[in-house]
């Protein structure tokens, strides 16, 4: 065997890993994914944090049980909380963001606010929450002694989806390139 030959075999065998890469992450992100297959612009929540519990809490838990609405669970999520002893409702009170996540083959691609800043809990139709208007976060934070006005939601760990459809798009520049590198030592130009 030549030397380009093996050079030019080698090269072949970098672009079947880089291609075996994509899709052994592209499958693990299929498995591990809470979203759904299709293309879907659904309300989701980020847990902000686990607030306190105590007496001088309940105008927020109450507030929060007959707050602004309930968000339903993924099916994933619920499959998950059926499986659990507790069906997955820990009682406690939650700060959340409520946002919207568009996904496709269960990788986000793009997130953007919904409601904002929300308490929640968790039942069993969904996350019941409470809209946090700037009178309520203020009462928020005087009760728990933190700033949550400054909160800014990561909406870049709503992006990756991105990242596979970069690496799809940059298979044929790297083919492009290996035919150019053949033609070149069979040219005798390298």
């Amino acid at each position: 065997m030549k030397r380009g030959t093996e050079d030019y075999d080698g090269g072949r065998m970098k672009t079947e890993h880089y291609l075996g890469g994509v899709i052994i992450l592209l499958a693990a992100a299929l498995v591990l994914s809470q979203r759904p297959f299709l293309p879907v612009n659904m309300p989701r929540i980020m847990e902000v944090e686990t607030l306190p519990d105590g007496p001088k809490m309940q105008d927020v838990r109450r507030y929060t049980e007959y707050g602004s609405g309930i968000l339903p669970y993924t099916p994933r999520e619920q499959a998950k909380r059926a499986k659990r002893s507790d069906h997955g409702y820990d009682g406690k009170l939650h700060l959340g963001y409520a946002y919207r996540e568009l996904s496709f083959l269960r990788m986000p691609f793009f997130a953007y606010s919904e409601y904002g800043l929300v308490t929640y809990e968790e039942t069993s139709m969904g996350y019941q929450i409470a809209l946090m208007g700037p009178e309520q976060l203020k009462i928020l934070e005087g009760l728990t002694g933190k700033d949550y006005s400054g909160y800014h939601f990561p909406f870049w760990w709503h992006l990756w989806g991105w990242l596979f459809v970069a690496g799809f798009a940059a298979l044929p520049l790297i083919w492009m390139r290996e035919d150019e590198r053949r033609w070149r030592r069979e040219a005798g130009i390298e």
